[in-house]
């Protein structure tokens, strides 16, 4: 059976709202259970741990989906300031020269004190 293209783009567009609202960075979101909030992310160079300047870092939404819209770069030191949820934080980075990173984080003591990714050069 073929569904109708208008049925189906009313779904295709349904879904992209209610992904959108499920993801929303501020207090009045449909979860009010669940809060979000800043979290410093530091990116190094795995070789030498220095800072990575420039770097791109893209919070993962509910799902596991990018949420497009937050992109974040590092700044001097390699920070990148993400809004995250309050339990659980997860990245991807992405820097030309250097292959791209996923990391999961999870507050210690309430706080989050390990976000830190290492980055790898690309081997020529």
């Amino acid at each position: 059976m073929r569904t109708p293209l208008s049925l189906t783009g009313f779904l295709v567009t349904a879904s992209a709202v209610l992904a959108i609202l499920a993801c929303r960075a501020d207090q009045t979101n449909m979860f009010p259970h669940l809060r979000f909030v800043p979290v410093d992310v530091r990116i190094v160079d795995s070789a030498t741990t220095s800072a990575v300047i420039g770097a791109m870092v893209y919070p993962y939404c509910l799902g596991g989906t990018p949420y497009a819209t937050n992109s974040y770069r590092t700044d001097t030191n390699g920070i990148a300031r993400i809004m995250a949820f309050e339990h659980f934080a997860a990245v991807r980075v992405t820097m030309g020269g250097y292959q791209e990173a996923s990391v999961a984080f999870i507050p210690t003591n309430g706080e989050f004190t390990n976000a830190v990714v290492s980055l790898r050069k690309v081997v020529k």
